[in-house]
């Protein structure tokens, strides 16, 4: 594995760097899904032979072959679409998958023993995001949970990484009804790959961990506010469901989302209510 580090003074340096390592791998073909100029640039550094990006690329003009860019699928599918540039056969993704190591099986059994959670039907939930505008409120989330755990039930758990992540679902868990339990921060990406398996299913913002969800075929229920399902980036997989007020001119705003909403009324999030995310989670419940 080439990490492509792009923190700080890595984000220059790293361009050189990254192009040296996949030179000195020997690669011969080097399959480039980011539109950005920066990984155009890696890759004509890396003096791979054959080098496949999207015509919409900043840096098209920097690989071998480009293939073009359809925003009307999934963005598993639209990668897939590269290898159009070394065959001519279509290639589709029935479903993804992800695996973990043995370690993170334990890990997660002991967490499960921690916190009390073993034998009880789990809900997972995902409130933060990289991107501020892309995270349903969180007296929302606050809302939900508590009707989750005092009408059916069910054990919420909460998920994140990070400090921020971590402040958001201890604060979550102290002003929701019921015991919800914050495993924010306490994850590894291995260790949420394991714990999916014990979900019965999965609300969350538009992030990484919905896809790691539906790679496991857990069921589910995204919530999206300033980006849309057309960007691609939708839940993959049969079963799953998206939340989003349709309609509203001003979606998507951005393709990752903000800090903050450009016209300062955040109805893409706000307009989505509590009882909304509840009834649809009841019904993928089948309670």
């Amino acid at each position: 594995m080439i990490l492509n580090d792009k923190r700080g003074w890595n984000k220059i340096a790293g361009v050189w760097k990254t192009a040296k390592a996949i030179k000195k791998s020997g690669i011969d073909i080097l399959l480039v899904p980011h539109r950005s100029f920066r990984s155009a640039l890696i890759a004509w550094l890396s003096r791979v032979p054959i080098r496949i990006g999207f015509t919409s690329s900043e840096g098209w003009f920097l690989y071998t072959k480009t293939v073009p860019f359809n925003w009307m699928i999934h963005d598993a599918e639209r990668n897939l679409s590269l290898l159009q540039g070394i065959a001519k056969e279509k290639f589709a993704a029935e479903k993804l998958s992800m695996s973990f190591t043995p370690s993170a099986e334990e890990n997660v059994a002991r967490l499960l023993k921690d916190f009390n959670l073993e034998g009880k039907k789990l809900v997972g939930i995902h409130a933060g995001s990289a991107w501020p505008t892309k995270c349903w409120p969180m007296e929302y989330y606050v809302d939900l949970i508590s009707k989750l755990q005092t009408e059916l039930g069910v054990q919420v758990v909460l998920v994140g990484g990070g400090k921020k992540d971590a402040d958001l679902g201890e604060k979550i868990c102290q002003l929701s009804k019921g015991h919800a339990a914050s495993l924010c921060g306490k994850t590894s990406l291995a260790d949420l790959m394991a714990l999916m398996k014990h979900l019965s299913l999965f609300i969350t913002n538009d992030s990484g961990p919905m896809h790691i969800a539906t790679a496991f075929d857990v069921p589910t229920l995204a919530i999206f506010g300033p980006t849309t399902r057309e960007l691609g980036f939708f839940p993959y997989g049969e079963g799953h469901r998206v939340l989003e007020v349709k309609d509203l001119p001003c979606r998507p705003c951005a393709l990752h989302g903000g800090k903050k909403c450009p016209l300062k009324h955040f109805k893409c999030m706000r307009d989505i209510l509590p009882q909304t995310v509840f009834d649809n989670a009841k019904e993928m419940l089948k309670m």
